[in-house]
């Protein structure tokens, strides 16, 4: 049943394509001989750096000199990392040069991670933007390993999975397609890069509503609109992509606290652009920095009071065929003071089968309310999700915000409420019979408080929270502030029992 409560969300086309790749992998790939053709494609130039021939991945350095493309104690994620390439922008010519060669002589075709589709999307594109930065010709070999890679990754491009490991394929075919001049496959990617702009932009906001994840497709978005404009192809998406890319900055700045990306699902800082850099990207492309701010805040709302906010999470499980970086967070809520974070998220820890991939991902890593013992869905393996609740409905405006969560019989409104002493926040359970409920606030481990009869009191700020009925308790759980970190926080459980319907109410007192 879980298997089929999993499935039964995905498009007839991902079942087709994961039973065609199967047969796919007994099928050789046949390049065809001769001399190839190919015009590296114009760029926008990024600003003048120096080169200091930095590697580093999840803070670990690496000399360029000694690279090894087979480390026995790195997770598969570091290794993606690793054959991403993102580190040639910090490479001079003959450095970058080196490490691409030495890649090609280590890294035969079918080897483990270096020649998955993902890997080798973000792989390509780096190196002709590299060489088109270096103003570098590369040799034949080099050319004819691109061309292999431009074959593999169209025989197996993730249509599988679709989201955005397709969109990554799908930019990585356009580059390919032009730097070797192929227009039938040009015209194809274009067709469906159009197709996914639309479905995976949601008024600008990535549909998978994480924000490294929304600030990578803004990247590749920008990527694309770059060698659009920079070589005179497609007009009208150029139009269409400055709007989006626009939104989609807006997106990223709403999606950032001092700079730093909220941890809202799955969260991957490694690799990930800033969205100042972002924005500078653009503007180098565009010539201007515009952005345009999206009115319909209907994810991810907040609200202003005295130095303070408070965002709501209420985006779905999505995208509903395959939500791969959803949380059970949702309801969850995240408060700053001063712009300093209060109520945290718990972050997320790696994209293994462990304890901490599993707490991550469960209902009590965030500032929500948990009934009896169940998740909002079925969490399952690393990246699967089974049935799931949904959202019923949702209101934002500058003085409150609220919505309604559904799984299987319970529901739970959360409401919250601007008013002169802060913030009220009001929650209500509805679920046929007896029941336990669960009430959860992380703090961030850097503050200090207190609790008595039910005030929580920071130290650090005039600020207490007046908690809900039930029992209180103070237990030590994970902190993951970034991907392979981890610490200790104090999370506040209020607990309790109710028959069918429960009113809890707190306040935020500033």
């Amino acid at each position: 049943m879980l298997l089929l409560n999993t499935v039964k969300y995905l498009k007839p086309i991902q079942v087709f394509w994961r039973i065609r790749l199967r047969l796919l992998r007994f099928k050789p790939i046949k390049l065809k001989p001769g001399k190839l053709t190919y015009t590296i494609p114009n760029l926008s130039q990024t600003s003048a750096r120096e080169f200091n021939n930095n590697i580093t991945i999840f803070n670990q350095n690496i000399s360029a000199d000694s690279i090894s493309w087979r480390y026995s104690d790195k997770s598969k994620l570091w290794y993606y990392h690793l054959h991403y390439f993102d580190y040639l922008e910090n490479c001079d010519s003959d450095t970058g040069l080196k490490i691409i060669e030495n890649w090609i002589a280590e890294n035969p075709y079918g080897n483990d991670s270096a020649w998955e589709p993902y890997p080798l999307s973000l792989r390509v594109v780096n190196w002709i933007k590299f060489f088109q930065s270096q103003s570098i010709q590369p040799n034949e070999k080099i050319v004819r390993s691109l061309n292999l890679q431009k074959d593999v990754l169209f025989k197996f491009r993730e249509l599988h999975l679709l989201a955005n490991h397709y969109f990554k394929n799908c930019v990585a075919i356009l580059y390919l397609s032009s730097f070797f001049h192929d227009t039938k496959q040009f015209k194809s990617v274009i067709k469906e890069i159009k197709k996914q702009i639309y479905e995976q932009s949601l008024l600008g906001l990535h549909f998978e509503f994480s924000p490294t994840y929304h600030a990578l497709f803004t990247k590749d978005l920008i990527d694309i609109y770059n060698l659009l404009i920079s070589n005179g192809l497609e007009y009208e998406l150029q139009k269409e992509l400055s709007v989006v890319i626009q939104r989609a900055l807006w997106w990223a700045f709403h999606l950032t606290n001092n700079g730093q990306f909220i941890p809202i699902g799955d969260v991957n800082n490694e690799g990930c652009p800033s969205t100042s850099e972002l924005a500078e990207y653009y503007a180098q492309v565009h010539g201007s920095t515009d952005i345009i701010r999206n009115i319909d805040m209907k994810y991810f709302p907040i609200i202003e009071a005295q130095r303070s906010k408070l965002m709501l999470l209420n985006a779905p499980f999505n995208p509903i065929y395959n939500p791969a970086h959803s949380h059970c967070d949702k309801l969850s809520i995240l408060f700053w003071y001063q712009n300093t974070p209060v109520i945290v998220d718990t972050g997320n820890y790696d994209y293994e089968h462990s304890r901490e991939r599993g707490y991550a991902r469960s209902v009590s890593a965030h500032n929500t309310i948990q009934v009896d013992d169940r998740a909002q869905a079925q969490m399952w393996d690393v990246f699967r999700i089974g049935k799931r609740g949904k959202f019923i409905e949702s209101h934002n405006s500058e003085a409150e915000i609220s919505a309604s969560f559904r799984f299987k019989n319970a529901i739970h409104k959360r409401r919250i409420m601007k008013v002169e002493t802060g913030y009220d926040l009001e929650d209500r359970l509805i679920c046929h019979g007896l029941h336990q409920y669960r009430f959860y606030l992380h703090i961030n481990p850097d503050l200090s408080f207190d609790i008595s009869d039910h005030r929580l009191r920071f130290n650090d700020f005039g600020l207490s929270f007046i908690l809900p009925k039930g029992a209180v308790k103070v237990i030590q759980t994970d902190f993951y502030p970034k991907m392979y970190s981890k610490r200790i926080k104090k999370t506040i459980e209020v607990s309790g029992d109710f028959k069918d319907r429960l009113l809890l109410q707190t306040k935020i007192l500033i």
